[in-house]
């Protein structure tokens, strides 16, 4: 069952608190499932909030291309993660 408009507005980590953990976001300028001014607006808004937040905006990567092991974008989480 799909989540309400009030179920996501909640569950949103757009409007938490400021996280004390570091994020990685990743995402694609040809994504044709989510914009990716979603993420460009994300991490705006949790830099303002002072996030430590690290963000690919990887041109032309499709939706699923960013989770790909044979990628480039894949290996740059990899190293992001290792880091």
């Amino acid at each position: 069952m799909p989540l309400t408009a009030a179920e996501l507005e909640r569950y949103s980590p757009a409007h938490r608190a400021t996280l004390t953990a570091r994020q990685l976001v990743v995402h694609g300028t040809d994504d044709a499932d989510v914009p990716v001014e979603m993420s460009d607006a994300y991490v705006a808004s949790r830099r303002d909030a002072g996030d430590a937040i690290d963000y690919l905006r990887e041109e032309g990567i499709g939706h699923m291309d960013v989770i790909d092991p044979a990628s480039a974008t894949w290996h740059k989480v990899v190293r992001w993660l290792e880091s």
